[in-house]
């Protein structure tokens, strides 16, 4: 998926008969960022008001809800398959879009073309974006790469592990 978004390779190296299950699978995936992201919105603050009655009418107090009433299922309003072809449609243009120079930066790319590929631009943010922070596991990885070297390839793996301990350690 992460060479799918790179505007580099598309689907370059991806077998053609692996491209149309890419492409379903990155539809879910953009449907999916995007309900996760819609329902992370903050909630309304609004308050309800009431009408104020007119002369001669008793005022007639809201119905109150019960607890149940609000763990029941509603129905859904959003035409789903009208976004999700609205959706396919942009994995459809982006695939049909022109090549890219090679040693093009994807982020830039996609941040200048966000515009023409929204929802799509969704899927390559969670898949391009690298963490700020080293994880200690890469630490000890560099570390056991300068501890073995060609000149100490010959090292039991017993002794790199206490070598690497103390190099972590000291």
């Amino acid at each position: 998926m992460a060479s799918f978004v790179d505007p580099r390779f598309r689907a370059t190296y991806i077998p053609s008969e692996k491209v149309d299950a890419l492409k379903h699978r990155a539809v879910l995936e953009v449907e999916t960022l995007l309900a996760d992201q819609s329902s992370c919105q903050p909630p309304c603050l609004c308050v309800p008001t009431v009408p104020e009655p007119a002369d001669g009418e008793a005022a007639v107090a809201p119905k109150a809800k019960r607890l149940a009433s609000f763990f029941k299922k509603r129905t859904a309003t959003t035409t789903a398959p009208t976004k999700r072809g609205a959706i396919e449609n942009e994995v459809s243009s982006y695939l049909q879009s022109a090549s890219v120079e090679s040693d093009t930066d994807p982020l830039k790319w996609w941040k200048d073309h966000e515009v023409f590929f929204p929802s799509l631009s969704h899927l390559a943010k969670k898949y391009l974006l690298v963490p700020a922070t080293s994880s200690p596991s890469e630490r000890v990885f560099s570390c056991s790469g300068n501890i073995v070297t060609c000149h100490r390839a010959s090292l039991k793996p017993d002794a790199v592990d206490r070598l690497v301990f103390l190099a972590q350690n000291l």
